[in-house]
């Protein structure tokens, strides 16, 4: 895999990101664990979204161009300032995360806000459980092939989310799984075994956790550039 065969140099890459991204999701859990009221603690986790779409922007971009361009155009540990491009890689990739977001929760914050006397009440009950199941698939294709845009942001391309739309059709499923579908799997993985790891290893689990997060959002980059590689036959070194 190129991640694997060019590991030092992505090592380098990750250091600085994954500082920032562990000690933002310390203060996010402790200020959570802090705070009793549900609301707030739903504002807070919106409002972590915001620093950690930073940290991730200021990795992936250069990941991108590593393996698109070549990793001499990328400075020995990635973040070479900000300029225009990063401002629109994160506006983008916020607005692609927002969605997801919404489309995969809408469930929770519909009956949240009252909305369950206009939802039947089956769904409500034994059937909620199904309603969020959908919701989440429904979103893996979306969201896939609206992410393509980001890598062509990062090669300074001038494309927009209608083009990408119309380069990955056919391919929605595809990108939606790979993309999408594996980072989800993983964002449930704490409400399976998270309580028992932080009732026993406290702060320590959320660190490991957030480690192997960031491993893993590395790996979904490089999918998504070499599924925008194959899809507009980009030749690798071909933009500086």
């Amino acid at each position: 895999m190129v991640v694997w065969g060019d590991r030092f140099h992505f090592g380098r890459l990750l250091i600085v990101p994954v500082g920032l991204w562990v000690l933002i999701h310390l203060l996010e859990t402790y200020l959570i664990g802090v705070v009793e009221d549900t609301w707030v603690q739903i504002g807070l986790s919106f409002i972590a979204i915001i620093p950690a779409s930073i940290i991730f922007t200021i990795f992936a971009i250069p990941c991108h161009r590593s393996i698109l361009i070549g990793k001499h155009v990328v400075p020995q540990f990635g973040f070479g300032g900000w300029a225009m491009r990063e401002t629109q890689f994160l506006l983008r990739f916020t607005g692609i995360y927002i969605i997801g977001l919404l489309m995969m929760f809408s469930p929770i914050l519909v009956l949240a806000m009252g909305g369950s006397a206009f939802v039947p009440p089956q769904i409500s009950g034994p059937f909620f459980g199904s309603w969020l199941l959908l919701m989440v698939i429904a979103f893996f294709p979306i969201v896939g092939r609206l992410s393509l845009i980001l890598p062509s942001i990062a090669l300074n391309l001038d494309q927009d989310f209608s083009s990408v739309w119309a380069l990955s059709i056919g391919n929605g499923w595809r990108l939606g799984i790979l993309v999408a579908g594996i980072p989800v799997a993983f964002l449930f993985l704490p409400t399976i075994i998270g309580d028992l790891s932080m009732e026993k290893f406290g702060f320590g689990a959320t660190i490991i956790y957030e480690i192997a997060h960031c491993f893993l959002i590395l790996i979904e980059v490089a999918i998504l550039s070499i599924s925008y590689q194959k899809l507009v036959k980009w030749k690798v070194g071909a933009a500086s």
